[in-house]
């Protein structure tokens, strides 16, 4: 992961200070799951800080596109991911009980200073798929052959061999249908 560390005070120390943060990190990659998805042009966000008076209210967005292998084909496909920001900051002298049962409250020291990768990262991860596809009906590759059946046909054979692992299956869906 990447850090962007920040000081929230003195800028935002008083009840209703205000900040806005807009800008670019560059990162070349992100995971999800077992899904790593190359990031060609990096981070844009655009971020909020309020002071609320018991705390740092954190909101935004932040998007990317993101390259990841098709599920079906492998072939590479862009995605447009943009995720919101949410997160609140509440600092160890003021209700820090709040912090206790919510994963959207982060508690900070005294120095104010936050890393506001973490946010940043859970708005992308949470928009990512689970399941990337070029094409809502990519029709994948053969299990035999390993033909991109997107670009060429197949030529195996529609009967499966004898020495195929789920060949006693047919074999008990046949014997099934007869009877």
């Amino acid at each position: 992961m990447f850090e962007f560390n920040y000081h929230l005070f003195p800028e935002l120390a008083q009840l209703g200070d205000e900040r806005e943060l807009s800008g670019h990190i560059d990162l070349e990659s992100i995971a999800k799951g077992g899904l790593l998805f190359e990031l060609p042009k990096g981070i844009d966000y655009d971020l909020n800080l309020t002071n609320t008076g018991s705390g740092i209210l954190l909101s935004g967005i932040v998007k990317t596109t993101a390259v990841g292998a098709c599920a079906r084909c492998l072939d590479k496909t862009e995605i447009e991911l943009q995720g919101d920001v949410e997160t609140y900051y509440v600092t160890r002298e003021r209700d820090s009980e709040l912090c206790e049962d919510d994963d959207e409250v982060t508690l900070v020291e005294a120095d104010g200073l936050v890393d506001l990768a973490a946010p940043i990262h859970a708005a992308l991860v949470e928009c990512m798929p689970f399941v990337v596809l070029c094409t809502p009906d990519c029709p994948g590759i053969c299990p035999s052959c390993g033909a991109d059946l997107k670009s060429e046909p197949c030529c195996c054979s529609d009967e499966p061999s004898a020495d195929h692992p789920l060949a006693a299956l047919r074999e008990l869906l046949i014997q099934n249908d007869q009877k």
